[in-house]
């Protein structure tokens, strides 16, 4: 087998290539159960997405999104978000900190098979060099309400290119561009 050499002005030129590429690189990470029959699920529930950037209702505005696809793509039926809060409130139940017996109860509560938890890891820019971009990162779960057991869990992300002028308007059109895109990339793996 004959081995071949890649001159240097080429791996240059390939290297430029991937550092012009910096901001618009994408990324996906998905487990599903083996065990488990996405299929058979009828109900959802999304809890509210936790927030771990500091975008002010980066929590809300991933969760809403999220929904959108969600029944824009998969044929499940979605228990409406107000209807959610107010079992949460209810069982005082906070985030995505519950306990096999909250998710029992919540998931009964709400006549849903299935609890999804989500968090958002990044919604901001990221500063490469002396560029910046937009980046949003989710998290999400899908857990069984009878087993308390995950029976999805991914991640997405995507970035805008740092040639993207920072408008206020534009800024906030490209952050749900970018978390349109995640929240269907994670849908898409369940799928």
């Amino acid at each position: 087998m004959k081995t071949r050499v890649i001159r240097p002005a080429i791996a240059w030129f390939v290297l430029g290539i991937a550092l012009s590429c910096w901001g618009c690189a994408t990324g996906t990470q998905a487990f599903t159960n083996p065990e488990a029959d996405l299929s058979a699920i009828t109900r959802v529930a999304v809890i509210p997405f936790e927030n771990y950037t500091s975008a002010q209702f980066a929590g809300e505005k991933v969760t809403t999104i999220y929904i959108a696809e969600l029944l824009s793509s998969i044929a499940v039926d979605v228990v409406e978000p107000g209807e959610v809060a107010r079992v949460l409130q209810k069982s005082n139940v906070i985030g995505s900190t519950l306990s096999q017996s909250d998710i029992k109860s919540v998931g009964a509560s709400l006549q849903a098979d299935t609890l999804i938890f989500g968090s958002v890891q990044e919604y901001g820019r990221e500063r490469f060099r002396n560029e910046s971009y937009p980046v949003v990162s989710v998290n999400v779960r899908w857990v069984d309400v009878n087993t308390g057991t995950i029976i999805f869990m991914g991640t997405a992300s995507d970035q805008g290119s740092p040639k993207v002028p920072v408008i206020d308007v534009g800024e906030e059109q490209l952050f749900s561009v970018l978390t349109r895109n995640v929240c269907r990339k994670l849908i898409d793996m369940v799928e």
